[in-house]
């Protein structure tokens, strides 16, 4: 399977961090031209887009996804990829409607650091527990934007 054959959904929490990743890497192309490939910026937005555009798409139910309790056993049906070590795209998927709707990807101020307050799978529960990401399927899909 591909991107091509989901529907691929943001929710606004997903959608502002994608932007941030796209402006800071606009920021240090404008900076440093075309050596900018090799910053950090250019580096997270690639296997970003790589992870959302391709990775997931290609097999959401693959088992290296599964969250496990990370969340708490309420949000086990929530999945995760990991890339650049410390980072988490966060998403939720139908294959009934061929959806896969992504709920936040964490930034440089919510690094996975076991027992951190900034962790990205605290931070990422604290949103879900108080309802800036609807934790309920039918809700999350109302809330989000298809992606490009």
């Amino acid at each position: 399977m591909s991107s091509k054959d989901w529907f691929l959904l943001g929710h606004h929490e997903f959608l502002t961090q994608l932007e941030k990743y796209r402006e800071a890497n606009r920021e240090v192309k404008q900076k440093i031209g075309a050596d900018s490939i090799h910053t950090k910026q250019a580096q997270r937005l690639k296997a970003l887009t790589l992870a959302v555009w391709t990775k997931i798409p290609t097999n959401p139910s693959n088992p290296e996804l599964r969250l496990g309790n990370a969340l708490g056993k309420e949000h086990t049906h929530w999945f995760r990829d990991k890339f650049l070590q410390q980072y988490r795209v966060f998403f939720r998927y139908s294959t009934r409607s061929k959806i896969i709707a992504y709920g936040w990807v964490n930034d440089d101020e919510t690094l996975r650091a076991y027992g951190s307050k900034t962790d990205a799978y605290l931070v990422f529960k604290k949103m879900l527990e108080s309802g800036k990401v609807p934790n309920n399927w039918d809700e999350l899909v109302a809330e989000t934007k298809k992606i490009s």
